[in-house]
């Protein structure tokens, strides 16, 4: 059995200097503050797209932590 744990915070200031590491840049992530409905539109099109049967299987997780989020702050 595999535990995770989140945190959800509401940033009091959005910052652009974000440090990734070398695969990550290799892989193309970036850092984008957007409202959280429209990072759950995201996610929702990820879920979709996916085919591979454990990376869906984090999708989904991160997604569920997305919606529960959004019910807190709104």
């Amino acid at each position: 059995m595999q535990l995770s744990y989140c945190f959800v915070a509401k940033a009091l200031e959005y910052k652009d200097d974000v440090t990734l590491s070398e695969s990550e840049i290799k892989l193309g992530m970036e850092a984008k503050w957007i409202p959280l409905k429209q990072a759950l539109e995201l996610m929702n099109e990820s879920v979709y797209r996916c085919d591979d049967y454990s990376t869906k299987f984090m999708i989904l997780r991160d997604k569920t932590i997305l919606e529960e989020a959004i019910k807190i702050f709104g």
